[in-house]
């Protein structure tokens, strides 16, 4: 057979940029540095340290080379540091991850949401390990099944032996799932385990792109019996099949809430119970009061909420989750909770909502925000029926400063701000922002 020479492409050569200072932090921890007119976001970096840094792209640089440490930089506990992409921010103490996201948050509110001054901010700490009741575990094939987190900016799988930030539980299963699936053929498409600590154990769901057979079902049944495990399976189409088991978390009001695999679930058990008393003691609840429930989820606030007023109406897109908060409504007690599914983006379906008459609204949106409730607010229309207090819970300071800023064009009071580590080790925070009309 004829061979036919192929010149190779030449690989593009990384560019590097030395002793380059490192100026601030954005709000998603990520140093801030220029050089050459241009400026540059940098992972694992610290204001004020000298640093050679690789361009991957025009604004996105990554570490090369520490020159000169800044005085907060610490060593990472975790060996796997490096490689996983589930933690960024171990080179700092827990205490100067939450200081300096809540610095760089609280500007970027001050800056977008057009308030002159914003009041003065707290915080809610977590513990700062084996914190995380939830995580999803990426699978890949060689030779055999391989489980672990993804490396970061990677398909590759960083398969560790330990977890500093997973719940006893959660890290105590993961090696006895890596033997169940190792020897499973390839031909299986294994996508994520997703893995949820309740109060009555471990949930685990495995996700794959072709069906069981009777035999692996059985194998699969006697794992989840033997580790008292709730397990699901959830196919190509999305369709979960629950094999094994039931689970459920408490609320710190004594409230039960139940949860299938595939609802969201707060990370974070002792940050979530923390956020929820926040968040309803600041809508300053009265037993004549109507509250508006909106991103409401499995009901994380609304349990709470209805024990204290008239009348709740919660609202969520997912319609497998409104039947599962319906179904928590009445395992509690609840009558006075209405539950709908709505597309909350669509104008229309919001109008209609804020005719019901309620006097307090509580937003828990994901990053995207809710743009298309505050907009239906500032309508002139719905002037008298704009809620007294709205209580904001946010994942992500730039839609929130977004929606603040129209918030504040119609007469809202930025009341009080909170930040909430839910995620230590992580550039991420969550917010709670609240909203008195004048």
């Amino acid at each position: 057979m004829a061979q036919f020479f192929k010149v190779a492409k030449a690989k593009k050569q990384t560019r590097v940029l030395k002793d380059v200072r490192v100026e601030s932090l954005d709000h998603h921890l990520l140093g801030v540095a220029k050089s050459e007119r241009n400026t540059y976001f940098i992972p694992q970096v610290l204001p004020g340290e000298s640093i050679d840094i690789d361009l991957v792209s025009k604004k996105h640089a990554k570490l090369r080379r520490i020159n000169s440490a800044s005085e907060l930089r610490i060593e990472p506990l975790c060996p796997h540091y490096q490689d996983c992409g589930g933690c960024d921010s171990q080179h700092l103490t827990t205490e100067d991850q939450l200081r300096l996201k809540a610095q760089a948050s609280e500007l970027l509110i001050k800056r977008f949401s057009r308030y002159q001054d914003l009041p003065q901010s707290s915080l809610i700490s977590s513990q700062p390990w084996h914190y995380r009741r939830v995580t999803r575990l990426s699978t890949w094939f060689e030779q055999h099944w391989v489980l672990g987190f993804r490396q970061a900016n990677s398909k590759k799988i960083c398969e560790f032996e330990s977890c500093l930030v997973l719940r006893p539980a959660l890290q105590a299963i993961i090696p006895m799932l890596r033997e169940l699936i190792r020897e499973w053929p390839k031909s299986l498409g294994l996508g994520h385990i997703e893995l949820i600590e309740g109060d009555q154990g471990v949930s685990a769901k495995i996700r794959t792109r072709k069906a069981f057979d009777e035999k692996q079902n059985q194998r699969l049944l006697v794992f989840a019996q033997q580790h008292l495990v709730t397990l699901s399976i959830e196919d190509d189409e999305n369709q979960i099949n629950l094999l094994e088991g039931r689970n459920q978390y408490s609320l710190l009001s004594g409230k039960q809430l139940q949860f299938e695999a595939g609802h969201f679930v707060q990370v974070n058990a002792q940050c979530n119970q923390d956020l929820v008393q926040h968040a309803v003691s600041a809508l300053q609840l009265k037993p004549n009061d109507r509250v508006l429930d909106l991103f409401c989820g499995l009901g994380n606030f609304s349990l709470d909420i209805a024990s204290h007023v008239e009348q709740v109406l919660a609202v969520e897109g997912n319609q497998k989750m409104v039947q599962q908060l319906q179904r928590n409504a009445q395992l509690n007690g609840l009558d006075n909770i209405d539950v709908q599914s709505a597309n909350l983006q669509d104008k229309q379906v919001v109008q209609g909502l804020f005719k019901g008459g309620y006097n307090k609204l509580l937003l828990d949106p994901a990053r995207a925000g809710a743009q298309s409730i505050v907009e239906i607010l500032s309508l002139a229309k719905f002037a008298k029926v704009r809620p007294q207090i709205v209580v904001y819970v946010s994942c992500d300071p730039a839609t929130l400063s977004r929606d603040a800023a129209l918030l504040n064009q119609i007469g809202y009071q930025f009341e009080s701000l909170c930040f909430v580590d839910m995620f230590p080790q992580t550039q991420h925070l969550e917010s709670v922002a609240v909203f008195r009309l004048l």
